[in-house]
């Protein structure tokens, strides 16, 4: 299993959800098919999951609880966590109500089948098991708007996660991940696209297409060219590439007008692209442990004027001398 950390990536962008706080008098109880669930779940793990009528915000022990909310008699939350887990009863697929699943640090293999079937799930949270694939079936869960994928141990997603059109925040962070499909432009919803620590090559040109996002974070991967198309991402306010192989920019980085917070160090970049002066709202730029050999008089005085505007700049004392 991989490695876990305390809080992941996508946690600490979550979120709040809408928790239940009914009274007891609200409380109904479950319907016989999500009663038989809840008892199989249960011989699962040896314990009893406890009913929950208040969770008090997204914190690290929320994450981390065994329990389960009900509404009008159905299962709204479940959490699982730490239990070891290698499968799920079928019935799962018949929680006709189901809206946040979280089952980190088990041993599921796979995102099991009836959970593909959860029409009405919109938080998935598998983060630190052992899958080895995502299934196609993925598709099925058409509400989704986050799922945490991250610290598993699978090289490619199907096509199909094209079809999750609702989702907002995909955390794919340590999974070995090669590449991702060109399917993954038709999410224009996604704001929030975690991808670091894997050994993707190249970003698909489709990428560009993902007018909603917001946040990329595509450091420690093994990027040696950006598509032209990543100037079109024009909601883009934050860009991590950070610690890959990149030789060069390319030049419609100067369209990302929206950027505040740009880190590329730890690549090989021996120059700037002409268009980066453009970025004027820059509030975080990180330029170290690269190659540069130069800065034009413009790039410099960009530099220069992101600075005195109060922007953190990074880079190595070696390459301010090439300022003056």
């Amino acid at each position: 299993m991989c490695g876990q950390t305390s809080i992941s990536y996508s946690e600490m962008l979550r979120p709040q959800p809408e928790y239940n706080s009914h009274g007891q008098d609200e409380l109904m109880p479950l319907t016989e098919t999500e009663a038989s669930v809840l008892q199989e779940l249960e011989a699962m793990i040896g314990e009893q999951i406890p009913l929950a009528k208040q969770f008090g915000g997204p914190s690290a022990s929320t994450f981390y609880r065994t329990a389960y909310t009900e509404f009008e008699g159905h299962i709204e939350y479940l959490s699982i966590n730490k239990k070891g887990l290698s499968d799920l009863p079928d019935g799962v697929g018949d929680l006709e109500a189901i809206k946040y699943l979280y089952l980190r640090d088990n041993h599921l293999q796979t995102i099991p089948s009836c959970v593909c079937k959860l029409e009405t799930l919109l938080d998935l949270d598998v983060f630190n098991n052992e899958i080895l694939d995502i299934p196609r079936a993925v598709s099925g869960m058409t509400s989704l708007q986050r799922a945490d994928l991250s610290s598993n141990m699978f090289e490619y997603l199907p096509d199909s996660i094209g079809q999750l059109t609702y989702l907002r925040r995909l955390g794919l962070m340590n999974v070995q991940l090669m590449e991702l499909p060109e399917t993954i432009g038709e999410l224009g919803n996604l704001w929030d696209l975690a991808i670091f620590i894997n050994e993707l090559t190249a970003l698909p040109e489709s990428i560009g297409e993902m007018s909603s996002l917001q946040r990329l974070a595509a450091h420690k991967n093994e990027l040696a060219s950006l598509p032209k198309s990543i100037g079109r991402l024009q909601s883009l306010t934050q860009l991590s590439l950070s610690n890959n192989k990149l030789a060069a920019l390319p030049n419609s980085i100067g369209d990302l007008l929206s950027l505040e917070s740009l880190a590329v160090d730890g690549n090989q970049l021996t120059a700037l692209p002409d268009s980066i002066i453009k970025l004027v709202g820059l509030q975080s730029v990180n330029l170290s442990k690269n190659n540069f050999t130069a800065f034009p008089p413009k790039s410099a005085k960009w530099l220069e004027n992101l600075e005195s505007n109060g922007c953190r700049i990074k880079m190595d004392n070696r390459h301010r001398g090439l300022l003056i």
